[in-house]
Formats: C-alpha cells, structure tokens, sequence
C-alpha cells in the first residue's frame, strides 16, 4: 500500500493512499461473498443464488460497500505505518478504482498532537495562605443566628437602627410633587407602601437612620439630593424634601451565640457548636488550599510549555460548551438577552481563549501521565461508580447503562486519572504559602476572591 503524509495546521494530516489490485480484489471478493450468503433473490432461496446473479444483481452495492472497505483498511494501515495518533476522520476525497485495479483517495485525518512537556518535577510555587480565624468562626456564627432571625411586628414602640418600617413615600421638588418616568425611581422617591430598613450603610440616596426613633402614625420629612444618574437628567442633583408616612414598625431580632441556640441545631452546648464549625471551615480551607495549589500547578504547566498545535474540533466543541455555561449564568443572574447579544463577540472571545487553555492542559496532564505510568485499574473506577450509583440511589445495573449514552465512565476514569497526576506534580513541587494581597480602596475584592 503506497502512503503520502502531508502535515497541516490544527493537527491535521492529508493522507494519500494508493491500494494495490490485490487487496482490492480481495476486498470485492470478501464483499461479494457476504451478499451472495445474505441475498435474496426471486427464484432462489436466501443465500443460494448463483454468484453471477448476485454481482449483477447488486453491482452497485457491492461497489460501494467494497469503496468503504478500503478507505477504511486505508486509513487504519496509515494509522500502523505511519504512526499518526489518529483521532477521526474530517473528509475524504477522491475515492476512486483506477484502470489497472487499484484503488486511490484522499483522507483528511485528525491527529494527536505532540505534546512538548516542560520541567514538571521541582516545580516552585507560590500559593496565598488560606487559614481559619476568630473572625471566620464569629462571621459562620452570625450566619447561623440570622437563619432563626424573628420578626415582630410592633404599634407603639419607636423604631430602633435595624427595624423594618413599612412607609408610604412622597417627594416634593421646589414645593411640587416629583413624579419619575421610571419605575425603580418611583419605588425611591414615591410610593404607597413600601418596606425600607433603618441601615447605616444604607446606599438609598436619602439618609434612612433619620427614621430612628419614628413610631407607627408618624411622618418624617428627609431631606435629600437626586442621583446623578436619575432618569430625568435635568433633575439630577437637585434638593428634594422625602416623606415618608409611617405605616408599620416590625422588629428584626437576631438571636444571639448561646447554648440554647446550639440545642436547636442539634448540639450539647455553644463550645460543641463552634468546635463543629471551626472543624467545618477547616475543611472547606482545605479544600480551597487544594484548589489554589492546583491552579498553581496548571499555570507554572502552561506557562513552561511551549505553544503546540491543537485539535480544532476539540477547541471548537470546548468553547461552545463554555458559551452555553456563561449564557445561562448571566440569564441566571437576571441579564437580559438583549446585553447577552450586545456582548457576544467579548463572551465568545473569552470563551475561545478559556477552551484554548483547557484543552492544553488536558493534553498536558495526559502526557505526563503516560511518561509516570499513572493509570486508573477496572477494579478502582468499579469502585467509585459504585460509590456514586449509592449515592443516587440507583441499581448500579441502571446506573452503568446511563452513563453508556454520554461515556460517562470513560470520563470518570479520567478525571480520576487527571486527580492523581495533580497529586504526583503536587508531592514533587515547591510550594511555599504567603500572605494574599490586601484589598486597597480601588480593589475588585469580588473578582480578587473568585
């Protein structure tokens, strides 16, 4: 068989093949037998039609199905010869039988990448220190007391900082009343019952602490200043008298840090309780430090190694799939499609460069796992799809049958897989825990904390 390689972009391979008379011949002969044995032709039982009949019969077939045969043996004997690491196949052209009985096409094959590893063993890492302080255990504390958070409703009391006060708002604007073409700057500036918490943080642009001391009947007259970016903006920045009629006190009552509070959740005494939550923040530390690390590792892995092709297939299937997840989150988070639309070159870009990355890596880790001999045996992904059928609580039989739709074991082998190759790179590396950067005044602390 005469095979020429032509190396593309992308890790792509023109192949050109040539198949001898022979192993066409031989080809047909073993497609036509397979008719003959199947065949149904009228006068004849199946099967025992003369083979004249049958290569007239279904020339046309047989033609075809013998055409596939070879470009199949084709490639699968490039593949042998010519070690490619073949992927799939993306086309294939020309197939045709040539005068003197051979058989020639063109394939467009998909191919492995080579994987140019760098320096992975020793590698030196920084990594921000990840620990549990007072303030942490007081901060889960405080979550739990809100969880039993009462509301008492209150008629003669005078509202204290805290309280929900439930108001009827008007504005006056140089003595007339201010009437807002927007919804949300009618919810601020007028409404008929409204709810508003006496908050000193409070960024609503009138100081709501002025209500402090207010009791159901009252009416408070704040002053205030509009926004600049209120909807008229003629408007914005002028004086403004709001009042609010009050119609409702309720009281917000947190619970504080007790043993009785600790009952409640099911422990002894308040020391169990912060015992079991200092036990619960050390392990999601740990399990943060463990992330950290490993974005630590994946980044020292892809800035030492040089840039190599990849397969574009892969990359493309990758960046749709991180489209689609941003997509739905931004919907999620309330984002209308029309600034989905409006965004849509940024998002795909950066869903591109994400894919770009993620499939590096992959290939990365994959290569070093062949080079370490780092494996996952039948017997220990058994295990864990069993774990996880018990966890769903379904018959392993029905959970083994899911996961074939979709090569869910084949992808659970490799994330096992991927796990202790992070671990291998992790006892062989350097890592030093320093302090993280403090947040100054003009920080992205959200984005920092991501």
């Amino acid at each position: 068989m005469n095979i020429q390689t032509e190396r593309l972009p992308d890790c792509r391979v023109r192949v050109h093949i040539e198949v001898p008379p022979t192993a066409v011949a031989a080809a047909r002969e073993a497609v036509t037998n397979e008719f003959a044995k199947m065949a149904r032709v009228p006068g004849y039982r199946p099967g025992k039609a003369p083979r004249a009949v049958v290569d007239k019969r279904f020339a046309g077939s047989i033609q075809e199905e013998t055409k596939e045969r070879l470009v199949k043996q084709g490639c699968q004997e490039a593949e042998k010869t010519e070690k490619l690491g073949l992927l799939g196949v993306a086309g294939i052209e020309s197939p045709q039988f040539l005068a003197d009985g051979s058989f020639s096409f063109t394939a467009e094959v998909v191919i492995a990448p080579e994987v140019p590893l760098p320096e992975y063993k020793g590698l030196v890492l920084s990594v921000p220190r990840v620990a549990v302080g007072d303030e942490d255990l007081d901060g889960a504390l405080q979550r739990i007391c809100h969880q039993f958070t009462e509301y008492k409703e209150l008629n003669d009391e005078a509202a204290l900082e805290g309280d929900l006060l439930q108001v009827e708002i008007s504005t006056l604007l140089g003595g007339e009343t201010l009437e807002s073409k927007t919804e949300a700057d009618r919810g601020m500036f007028g409404a008929a019952k409204t709810w508003v918490r006496l908050l000193a943080e409070d960024e609503r642009p009138y100081d709501t602490m002025k209500l402090v001391g207010a009791k159901v009947g009252d009416r408070v007259v704040v002053p205030a200043k509009l926004p600049e970016d209120f909807a008229e903006p003629e408007l914005a920045g002028s004086d403004v008298e709001v009042t609010f009629q009050v119609l409702g006190l309720t009281r917000v009552v947190v619970p504080e840090p007790s043993d009785e509070l600790a009952t409640k959740l099911g422990v002894d005494n308040l020391e169990e309780l912060k015992a079991k939550l200092r036990e619960s923040l050390e392990a999601e530390a740990e399990r943060r430090r463990r992330g950290l690390t490993e974005t630590a590792i994946i980044t020292a892995l892809q800035e030492g190694a040089r840039d190599f092709d990849l397969p574009q297939h892969l990359v493309s299937r990758q960046t749709q799939m991180y489209v689609d997840n941003i997509v739905q989150e931004n919907l999620r988070r309330g984002i209308g499609e029309d600034q989905i639309v409006q965004h849509q070159q940024e998002i795909f870009g950066n869903a591109a460069a994400q894919a770009k990355m993620g499939v590096k890596t992959s290939y990365l880790l994959n290569e070093i796992a062949e080079k370490e001999n780092i494996h996952v045996s039948d017997e220990e992904l058994y295990a864990v799809l069993m774990q996880q059928a018990s966890q769903s609580k379904v018959t392993m039989r029905k959970f083994l049958r899911d996961l074939k739709k979709n090569d869910g074991a084949g992808r659970t082998r490799n994330q096992m897989r991927t796990q202790r190759v992070l671990e291998f790179l992790i006892s062989h590396a350097t890592i030093t825990e320093v302090d993280p950067p403090e947040a100054g005044p003009e920080t992205d602390t959200e984005s920092t904390a991501g």
